[in-house]
């Protein structure tokens, strides 16, 4: 068990949990927790920086998956 607020960090995790007073809010790989993006900074939590910068290049037009969450994965979608 490894307790963070970095989520650079639980992003190594086999397994996240997300709380909220005290109360399980989110329950799941990394990939899936963090693709519910919105309900992540609901709650007051930063998105990793690779899933950060991505969905800001998604923004701007770059046509690149949903589901990239470390920088190896950012790369190999930019490298495309």
């Amino acid at each position: 068990i490894y307790i963070t607020h970095f989520m650079e960090e639980a992003i190594a995790a086999d397994r996240i949990v997300l709380m909220d007073q005290g109360k399980i809010v989110m329950d799941g790989t990394p990939h899936d927790v963090f693709s519910h993006t919105e309900r992540i900074q609901q709650l007051g939590l930063d998105l990793p920086l690779a899933a950060d910068l991505a969905q800001h290049l998604r923004r701007a037009g770059e046509h690149l998956s949903e589901n990239i969450l470390t920088d190896e994965e950012l790369i190999h979608c930019l490298s495309k």
